[in-house]
């Protein structure tokens, strides 16, 4: 799975946010609720070392406390359980049935920002962090996550204001928001939390891999020439199906891979995509059997003929190819193991003609 994701919605829940001393919250937020829920808002502290500290300098954030928040939609929480948190943990890779639990309502106006900084256990089982952005206009705030040599950077302040945004990461993950450059945006902080008796999910260190292939991307683009082939591909290895694959179909080391190269191809400026490869192998048959209409296998090869097909962005949206466009030079040079080993996904045969009189 990924370190730390993304995703807005359009037809998210109306939360019917509800606040001690205020009552309720319309949304989208505007100016005047928002500096009456500052009003009753302090602000937010972080963590240095063994201290809880207050530095506008390095954070910059209006905070509530969960026993003063309240939702009046029985729909939200069942959108959080049947919608955000399977889709968070898909993302982030895990098996066990995690849960959230709302930690903070969180108030950024103009100027409000957050160092880099990494989260900190907040709660027994705690292993990450779900924000959830409520509608709300605002510029500004991007969100920049690092982990492991990778980065990502979460804009999604253009449709805040009538849209519901979902991020979320591992604890572990380094992260910065960037200062809100105008208006105003509300969020909600989660904890996500394993059952008690499971182990903590976490994150793996692929610093090394990412340092390799960052290098042979980067060789690539400085040193091209004519002979240098304009595409890699590579085998995943588990066998997908053509329809409707995308990288949040991918499975085990397939998702940790495609993940690595997403976030490289964006620093590098490469493009990347999934496909289909296909193998058609035809020749001679060890013999055939009248009575079965099937051969015993292949005694020879005659031609072998690799297609590339089904190309699709990372979000499973179609890539517009030319055929000439999916042809690889040198195939063998990317695939690391023979698509013909084991048993063919169909078979057909054609049996002995007789002379034609």
């Amino acid at each position: 799975g990924t370190f730390a994701l993304s995703k807005t919605y359009q037809d998210a829940p109306v939360p019917g946010l509800r606040v001690v001393g205020l009552g309720r919250v319309v949304l989208p937020l505007d100016k005047k609720s928002a500096q009456k829920l500052i009003g009753v808002c302090k602000l937010a502290p972080f963590g240095k070392g063994e201290r809880t500290i207050v530095d506008k300098n390095v954070r910059d954030t209006w905070e509530l406390a969960p026993e003063k928040v309240s939702f009046d939609n029985r729909h939200w929480d069942s959108w959080l359980k049947t919608t955000v948190i399977p889709y968070v943990n898909r993302q982030l890779g895990v098996s066990a049935i995690a849960r959230c639990e709302l930690y903070k309502l969180l108030v950024y106006e103009k100027g409000s920002h957050f160092l880099p900084h990494q989260d900190t256990e907040k709660a027994k089982g705690m292993f990450g962090t779900v924000i959830i952005v409520l509608p709300s206009a605002f510029e500004g705030g991007q969100l920049h996550m690092s982990h492991s040599g990778q980065t990502k950077i979460f804009d999604i302040a253009e449709d805040s204001e009538f849209c519901t945004s979902v991020m979320a990461w591992y604890s572990d993950v380094r992260h910065e928001v960037k200062p809100i450059t105008s208006g105003y945006r509300l969020a909600l902080s989660y904890n996500l939390i394993t059952p008690t008796g499971s182990p903590r999910p976490g994150l793996s260190d692929h610093s090394q891999i990412v340092a390799e292939v960052r290098h042979v991307l980067m060789s690539w683009r400085q040193n091209f020439a004519q002979s240098t082939p304009d595409k890699l591909a590579y085998i995943l290895d588990h066998k997908y199906s053509s329809f409707g694959i995308g990288s949040g179909v991918l499975k085990g080391a397939d998702a940790q891979k495609v993940e690595i190269l997403r976030s490289l191809a964006k620093e590098c400026r490469f493009k990347i995509y999934l496909a289909s490869a296909e193998l058609h192998v035809s020749g001679g048959a060890d013999g055939y059997d009248s009575d079965e209409g099937c051969a015993g296998g292949m005694a020879y090869v005659n031609e072998k003929d690799l297609t590339i097909e089904n190309v699709v962005d990372l979000d499973g949206e179609d890539a517009e190819f030319a055929d000439e466009d999916l042809v690889l030079q040198n195939p063998d040079d990317f695939i690391p193991h023979a698509l013909d080993a084991g048993e063919p996904d169909n078979e057909e045969n054609e049996g002995y003609t007789g002379n034609v009189g």
